[in-house]
C-alpha cells in the first residue's frame, strides 16, 4: 500500500452522526482499522511516504491534500487510522532502517512481543463461541460521542506520574523516543478502559491505573523484540551493557553468549576488549567455579 492509497481509503471511510436537526449539528469524521495478517502485506519495504501519512493520522488532526492528477481534492476534518498487525521480530528489523527508531512512526507504536507457544492438545476439538455480552458491549461502545472529562483523582494521579517522569521508563536505546509518547499513550489506553466500564465518558482513578498496568505489562516484554538484531557493533554494545545492567551482574560466558547472537564470531573478542578497556564493564569476582564475573562500571 502506497500513502496516497491509504489516504484514498480514509477518504472513503467517513461517517456522519447526527446530534441534532441542523446542519452544523452532524459530527463528521473519517475512521478506518487496517488488519493486514502480516506486516509485510502493508508495508513490504520502508515506505517513507507511508510512514509519514501514518505519523501525520496518529493525532487526528485536520488534514486536506490537492493533487493535480485527476484533480484530487481531499479534505478530511477528524482522520483517525488503527492498525493491528503481526510480524517476526528478524523481518521487523530487517525492514526498518536504524533511524526509523529515532523517528515518528515507531514513537507511536505499541510493541507487544511474545515467544510463547500456546499449546493445544487436540487440535480438532477447537470450537468457537458467539459472546452475546460482546457483541452487546461493542454495538454500545460504537454509539460513544463526545469529549471525556476527567476527574480530581484522575487529573492527580496523572500529572504526579508527569512531574515524576513517567516512572518506570523502558529502558532500552532503540525506545528513548518511544518513552516521549507515554503520557499520550496512557491517556488513550484510559479512554479504552472508561469505554469498556461505561458511557459516561468519565477517566477516574480505576481507569488510570488500569491504563498504567497494561503499559508496564507491554513495556516489559518489548525489548525481546530487538534478539534479533542486526550485527551492528556500537547497537551491539549498547544492547549489552543493557543486559548488564538488567541483572546486575554476569558471567563472562554469559556476556560472550550474549554478544553471539548479535556480532559476527570474529568480533566477539574485540567487543569484549572494547567493554572491558573502555571501562564499560569491570569486574565483579568470580564464582564459584573461577569463572570471570562483571558488573556495569562506575561510569555509567
Amino acid at each position: 500500500m502506497t500513502g496516497a492509497s491509504l489516504i484514498d481509503a480514509l477518504d472513503n471511510s467517513r461517517v456522519s452522526v447526527s446530534l441534532g436537526l441542523r446542519k452544523e449539528d452532524y459530527l463528521n469524521y473519517n475512521s478506518m482499522i487496517v488488519m493486514p495478517d502480516e506486516l509485510s502485506a502493508l508495508m513490504h519495504e520502508y515506505d517513507r511516504a507511508l510512514v509519514a501519512t501514518l505519523t501525520t493520522f496518529y493525532d487526528c488532526l485536520p488534514y486536506s491534500q490537492t493533487r493535480r492528477v485527476a484533480d484530487v481534492k481531499i479534505k478530511m476534518a477528524r482522520p483517525q487510522i488503527s492498525i493491528l498487525a503481526g510480524t517476526t521480530t528478524s523481518h521487523l528489523l530487517k525492514t526498518l532502517p536504524e533511524g526509523a527508531w529515532d523517528q515518528g512512526l515507531m514513537s507511536r507504536t505499541f510493541l507487544i512481543y511474545s515467544s510463547d507457544r500456546v499449546f493445544q492438545e487436540d487440535v480438532f476439538t477447537s470450537t468457537s463461541t458467539f459472546s452475546e455480552e460482546l457483541a452487546h458491549d461493542v454495538q454500545n461502545i460504537i454509539t460513544l460521542q463526545g469529549q471525556c472529562t476527567v476527574s480530581d483523582s484522575y487529573r492527580d494521579l496523572y500529572n504526579s506520574w508527569r512531574k515524576a517522569d513517567c516512572p518506570p521508563k523502558p529502558s532500552h536505546p532503540r525506545l528513548v523516543h518511544y518513552c516521549t509518547r507515554r503520557p499520550a499513550h496512557l491517556l488513550k489506553l484510559s479512554i479504552i478502559s472508561s469505554a469498556d466500564r461505561g458511557d459516561n465518558l468519565l477517566l477516574d482513578k480505576i481507569d488510570f491505573d488500569k491504563a498504567l498496568g497494561w503499559l508496564l505489562e507491554a513495556e516489559s516484554h518489548m525489548s525481546g523484540t530487538f534478539v534479533s538484531s542486526s550485527s551492528n557493533d556500537s547497537r551491539a554494545i549498547d544492547e549489552a551493557l543493557h543486559f548488564v545492567i538488567k541483572l546486575g551482574t554476569v558471567s563472562e560466558g554469559q556476556l560472550v553468549r550474549f554478544l553471539s547472537e548479535r556480532v559476527s564470531i570474529n568480533s566477539i573478542d574485540k567487543t569484549m576488549d572494547i567493554l572491558r578497556n573502555g571501562r564499560f564493564i569491570i569486574s565483579a569476582g568470580v564464582d564459584r567455579y573461577g569463572t570471570q564475573l562483571y558488573k556495569i562500571g562506575a561510569q555509567l
